[in-house]
């Protein structure tokens, strides 16, 4: 399995981020599903899965986990988005 983004990422409020997790190997091929703490974001996906996020604020950060599954596979990697929040100086 790789993963395009390495951990931690971080990023300023108002960024946008793209990673791509590709499930290697397994016959058939992986399926791949992105998950935000326990819960699963958007669809499952054969042999890679892009998580993409615009627009971020300081509730995007969190550990987000990639799992690769088929008959013969079930890998995981997780990575860490960190988001730091803009101030303003009135």
């Amino acid at each position: 399995m790789t993963l395009s983004c390495s951990s931690p990422v971080t990023l300023n409020e108002g960024d946008d981020v793209t990673c791509e997790c590709r499930g290697e190997g397994g016959n058939p091929p992986a399926d791949v599903t992105w998950y935000r703490d326990a819960t699963k974001i958007g669809e499952t996906k054969k042999k890679n899965n892009t998580l993409s996020l615009s627009n971020v604020d300081k509730r995007a950060s969190g550990t987000y986990k990639c799992v690769a599954k088929s008959f013969t596979l079930m890998v995981q990697k997780s990575m860490e988005i960190i988001v730091y929040c803009k101030f303003k100086i009135v």
